[in-house]
């Protein structure tokens, strides 16, 4: 699909025409204040060699235990018209977000979402969270799985399930016990808990699945603005580039983000125990099991988080749980390919990829990875 001169789609200004080939910019765009200067395909690159995975969101970079790791890269998706700048079939959200593996990152992103002091404290003051502090990870993921998944060609711009999910927060607001007031729907405290699950997106591949490349990262940077902005929350404030991403999530994770009473809570979760989240398995079943799923569940947690952030917690890090989680990583890059659909994604995700794929005729491969 060549568009011949600059078109406008509604809150994503294009500022000179790009070429849209298999869902790849071939030229320079500007996604409201995200402006992309290389072309931003699925590449068949690997990351250079080993970074430090410190506080920094993109990118993520690989540990010392990965470097002699077999790695491939995803297939580039065939050629062909794709939606522009859409999260449907050819996007990372897309495909990514949907991986069950993606399951085991749900840890750190709760615990980076209760270290913040507005959600900690809104979570003490309005939720259940002592009494069942997994119940909201567990509530709230298939609502932001909706976003997504629910309407994946939507244009950019809020759409039902993201305004749904931004009302459930419209009365979430106080003061904490430090006098500091907190509003769910400020700009920074919104965008925060939205990019924890990008972050997510990107601790799992580089930790768990297959490490993303550098394009990869300038294309979900720009793909969590436009995921963002279907909410329809307050973009005050919110970093408009990748390079002030980076400045502004070091700076969150090192300066704002605290150990509270609510991130204890996660910490203790597996001690304590946990109400059952899984509806009709018996009680006495859940009894057994949960001590071992549930501290392995939050030991990937951990080992998730950016290094600031486990200071922060005062929980250690290994070089033992290193090669533990390495153990782990090879197990799931080795298995992943092999697992059937239904298995492999998320049933949500999978419900979707179906749908399209009897809807455009396609196979299901092509109703993941794009373009139909």
């Amino acid at each position: 699909m060549r568009l011949t001169s600059p078109v406008r789609v509604p809150g994503v200004p294009l500022q000179r025409p790009v070429r849209v080939a298999g869902g790849a910019l071939q030229g320079p765009a500007r996604i409201a204040g995200a402006v992309l200067q290389t072309p931003v395909r699925v590449a068949s690159t690997v990351l250079p060699g080993p970074t430090r995975l410190a506080g920094s969101l993109l990118p993520l970079g690989l540990t010392p235990a990965e470097v002699d790791a077999p790695r491939r890269a995803p297939a580039m998706p065939p050629a062909g018209d794709g939606p522009p700048l859409g999260l449907g079939p050819g996007s990372l959200v897309w495909r990514l977000f949907a991986e069950s593996y993606q399951a085991l990152t749900a840890g750190s992103i709760g615990l980076l979402q209760t270290m913040h002091p507005a959600i900690g404290q809104s979570l003490q003051d309005h939720s259940n969270f002592f009494e069942d502090p997994l119940d909201r990870i567990f509530r709230s993921l298939p609502h932001i799985m909706r976003v997504v998944y629910a309407d994946p060609f939507a244009a950019p711009g809020p759409t039902a399930q993201g305004e749904l999910v931004r009302s459930f927060h419209g009365s979430i607001k106080g003061t904490d016990d430090q006098g500091r007031d907190y509003d769910a729907l400020d700009g920074e405290t919104f965008f925060w808990a939205h990019m924890t699950f990008v972050y997510g997106i990107v601790a799992g591949s580089d930790r768990l699945g297959l490490p993303l490349t550098e394009e990869q990262r300038d294309q979900l940077f720009a793909e969590a603005l436009l995921w963002y902005r279907r909410y329809g929350a307050s973009e005050d404030g919110i970093p408009e580039t990748r390079a002030e991403l980076e400045a502004w999530w070091t700076h969150m994770c090192r300066d704002v983000l605290e150990h509270n009473a609510t991130s204890q809570g996660i910490l203790d979760a597996a001690k304590d125990g946990v109400p059952c989240p899984v509806p009709g398995l018996p009680e006495p079943v859940w009894e057994l099991i949960q001590r071992p799923l549930l501290t392995a569940w939050l030991w990937v947690g951990v080992g998730l988080l950016p290094e600031d952030c486990r200071d922060t917690l005062g929980v250690a890090w290994t070089d033992r749980d290193e090669r533990r989680l390495a153990l782990l990583r090879t197990a799931i890059r080795s298995c992943n390919g092999l697992l059937p659909p239904f298995v492999r994604y998320h049933p949500l995700a999978y419900a979707a990829m179906r749908q399209i794929a009897r809807e455009q005729r396609v196979s299901f491969r092509r109703a993941v990875d794009g373009p139909v």
